[in-house]
């Protein structure tokens, strides 16, 4: 049977047709339940997924045991390290601004200068940067006003057209 009811073994002789039948019914159900609880999964992900949210991952069984009795080749001293190469990940960025720090301890007659060692900081800079928009209103000799007008990106809004979208909602969001 399956991983659901762990019948007890059932002798020959035991086993009559009502018996037999019962049997197949409880396999029937087993494999049913099965292909239900993979189908219901399968909703739940879909439903996850609608949410915006992920689905359940699917984990390969481990490779531990496979290399269990294996012994592992001797590297040479010259071989590369394991794993993927690593690449300076601070090497393509924009330097906005250098800062030399001296040590803190009287440097001593005679001490030669090894060059500098690096440390690189990331950081977001958020300003503040606010328009006035003055639109020119005119009254023509007909008595009509003509008003100046927003570009379209504002839309009537008081905040700039960078600001955050919800991408669900196509609308800004919360609070402003």
């Amino acid at each position: 049977m399956g991983k659901g009811i762990q019948l007890p073994d059932i002798l020959e002789e035991e086993r009559t047709p009502l018996v037999e039948i019962l049997l197949g019914i409880i396999e029937r159900q087993e494999q049913r339940i099965q292909l239900q609880e993979e189908e219901i999964q399968r909703l739940k992900d879909e439903v996850a997924v609608a949410k915006g949210e992920k689905k359940r991952p699917k984990f390969k069984p481990s490779k531990l045991d496979q290399k269990a009795g294996k012994e592992e080749e001797p590297r040479s001293a010259e071989a590369e390290p394991p794993g993927p190469r690593k690449r300076a990940k601070t090497a393509q960025l924009t330097l906005h601004e250098d800062k030399v720090i001296q040590p803190e301890e009287p440097i001593p007659a005679g001490s030669r200068f090894k060059g500098y060692r690096d440390f690189v900081v990331q950081d977001l800079l958020i300003q503040p940067h606010t328009i006035r928009y003055r639109l020119a209103r005119w009254e023509t000799a007909e008595g009509e006003t003509l008003i100046g007008r927003l570009p379209i990106s504002l839309a009537g809004r008081h905040f700039g057209p960078t600001r955050a979208i919800h991408p669900q909602s196509a609308s800004p969001l919360p609070g402003g």
